[in-house]
């Protein structure tokens, strides 16, 4: 009897562990996460929480919900017809975001991203476009994770195997949207810059045809 208690105990004590070990697994913030801690000194986190807050409030403000993972399923399912047909429209104001992509700490900035100008033979002049830089901490971040996650390992899989980032290959990135843990901030901070990427090389587009 105290032998089947004991283990009842035993048991039980395990899956509470357990229980505990997966709760926090999904509520770790930017600022507790190792991995981004490894890549990203505090001053850095701190414009990495700015841009996730970013994006979410930009999303959140289109849907009808408080619970921030339906604001990321509505968002994908608003894009989704877009992607599907290559018509993409901006979800976020282009405005806004050249705004708050400017007012964002410059050396995170460019742990992310770089601009590029080249000459256009068809158009004749120059275009600028944006693009990740590979060898940034955010890249040997978004690797680190990869090492860990199915989902982003593929996501990384695609761009290395690309090289370079393009509207369609920002949204394909976004179809299957569903394998992804949203309920972890640094996947959903993935899927912000990738979608900001996505907007701003949209902007950039734009600005060609004015």
């Amino acid at each position: 009897m105290h032998k089947t208690r004991r283990m009842k105990s035993l048991i039980l004590f395990t899956l509470l562990i357990f229980t505990i070990g997966c709760i926090r697994e999904h509520s770790v913030l930017l600022s507790n996460d190792p991995i981004v801690n490894k890549y990203f000194n505090k001053e850095e986190i701190e414009g990495l929480v700015k841009i996730l807050n970013f994006f979410e409030d930009e999303i959140a403000n289109q849907s009808a919900t408080d619970n921030i993972i339906d604001s990321y399923e509505l968002f994908f399912e608003n894009i989704k017809p877009e992607m599907k047909l290559e018509e993409f429209d901006s979800i976020i104001s282009f405005g806004v975001q050249k705004k708050f992509l400017s007012d964002l700490n410059p050396i995170l900035f460019n742990e992310i991203w770089f601009y590029k100008k080249d000459y256009n033979p068809i158009i004749k002049d120059t275009v600028e476009s944006i693009h990740y830089k590979w060898k940034g901490k955010y890249f040997d971040f978004l690797y680190a994770v990869s090492e860990k996650d199915k989902a982003i390992e593929e996501y990384f899989k695609d761009f290395t195997a690309v090289g370079d980032v393009s509207p369609s290959i920002l949204a394909y990135s976004m179809m299957d949207y569903k394998k992804y843990d949203l309920k972890l901030e640094r996947i959903r901070l993935i899927i912000a810059i990738n979608y900001l990427t996505f907007n701003e090389q949209l902007r950039l587009i734009e600005n060609q045809r004015e």
